[in-house]
């Protein structure tokens, strides 16, 4: 059972960065093993927060706050591979286009970037940048914004895996989709869950109760509508979801999750 609990985080870190875990081939896991390590995404969104609070405390006191942000997007787009960014990419370049299903799913395949991609790129580039800007020298809540948005993108990803189905019939997606159940999206929630508590706790002095508390809580709704209804819409358009999507949905879901945090701060300021 250690084994398994062991073998299913180390696919998941593997799968969705650059951080490699020593001694662990995934080459020899199990379709089981691969689907079912969605249960740890928020996991791996939580190493990734913890490296860019750690990153940020280094970089704040010397560079601007503008600065400060593109360093912070900049890290967390290396530690992702840009795997999520691409996959925006791809999948909003397959939405802009006028044809089949069939053709869509080609032009989510195809490595070249049209018009549709680099817009979305450039948008949600610049969101994310101008958002975690905006938060800089905001004490706790911009350290606790940045170690929770990489949580709540990631565990995005686990929802739309669940609720929804593969475009294709093949391919490493079609795993996740097979093998992500309900104990997945229990368990991937409840780490969640305990992450955000954790870092109101810290926000808050130690204290769980508080308006503030509150509304760090509501990200979790908030992204979930979200996350639906961009299931919905790539399900229309494409027939399912692919990893593309999931990409996007994850991009889309941190951008947001910050959008929350600056609306926070301004709320309880």
């Amino acid at each position: 059972m250690i084994r398994i609990f062991f073998s299913q985080l180390a696919l998941a870190i593997e799968f969705l960065g650059i951080i490699p875990v020593p001694f662990f081939r995934g080459s020899i896991a199990s379709d089981e093993d691969i689907g079912r390590s969605s249960l740890f995404f928020p996991v791996v969104g939580f190493i990734y927060g913890m490296i860019l609070v750690l990153s940020s405390l280094i970089i704040a006191p010397f560079v601007s706050k503008e600065v400060c942000g593109i360093l912070i997007c900049l890290i967390s787009l290396i530690l992702s591979r840009g795997l999520h960014i691409d996959g925006l990419s791809d999948t909003f370049d397959a939405l802009g286009a006028r044809c089949s299903r069939e053709r869509k799913l080609e032009i989510m395949k195809d490595s070249t970037v049209g018009p549709f991609g680099v817009t979305a790129i450039i948008f949600i580039l610049l969101l994310k940048i101008f958002l975690s800007a905006s938060l800089v020298g905001q004490g706790g809540l911009f350290y606790c914004s940045i170690l929770i948005f990489p949580v709540i993108g990631r565990w995005s990803m686990v929802i739309a895996i669940y609720f929804g189905r593969s475009a294709r019939d093949d391919g490493l997606g079609k795993i996740f989709f097979t093998y992500t159940k309900r104990i997945e999206i229990f368990w991937s929630s409840f780490i969640t869950v305990n992450i955000l508590g954790l870092a109101v706790l810290v926000d808050n002095g130690m204290r769980f109760f508080s308006f503030r508390g509150f509304l760090f809580f509501m990200v979790m709704p908030i992204v979930l509508i979200s996350s639906i209804f961009w299931l919905h819409m790539f399900t229309r358009s494409f027939g399912g979801l692919t990893g593309d999507n999931l990409g996007a949905i994850c991009e889309i879901s941190e951008a947001l999750s910050l959008l929350v945090f600056v609306v926070i701060g301004g709320v309880v300021s």
